[in-house]
């Protein structure tokens, strides 16, 4: 490769290393404020990247915040049953481990306050 050629990487694997290194990516709120500026979302590609990462909290993470905005994702059906048949034995956590955390059985995912679901929330637990 020449050096005026320059590899980048599509927006799904750039939100899954952002999920991965929150430290280094603005936080959760600020990922969630991003997805929903998602026009859509390329389901296949992330779940290639994801296999490859072998990282199963990924799944409980990004299957969380795809549920938030499933209606303008159309993140439903097979797309979000391949999720939830990859999801980690344990618990997983969306941050840090912190008191306040909220447990969202459906992701086996520890979510901070500001992004639990609601009574009247969509996200089924």
């Amino acid at each position: 490769m020449g050096a005026d050629q320059v590899l980048v990487t599509d927006r799904e694997r750039s939100f899954v290393d952002c999920l991965m290194f929150l430290d280094y990516s603005g936080g959760v709120e600020e990922l969630d404020k991003s997805l929903v500026m998602f026009p859509s979302f390329d389901f296949d590609a992330v779940l290639k990247y994801l296999k490859l990462l072998r990282k199963p909290w990924l799944y409980s993470r990004l299957g969380f915040l795809l549920d938030r905005h499933a209606d303008k994702l159309f993140f439903r059906g097979e797309a979000r049953d391949r999720f939830l048949r990859n999801l980690p034995p344990g618990v997983a956590y969306l941050g840090s481990k912190r008191p306040g955390n909220r447990w969202v059985p459906t992701w086996r995912l520890m979510v901070p306050d500001t992004l639990a679901p609601t009574g009247n929330s969509k996200i089924p637990t």
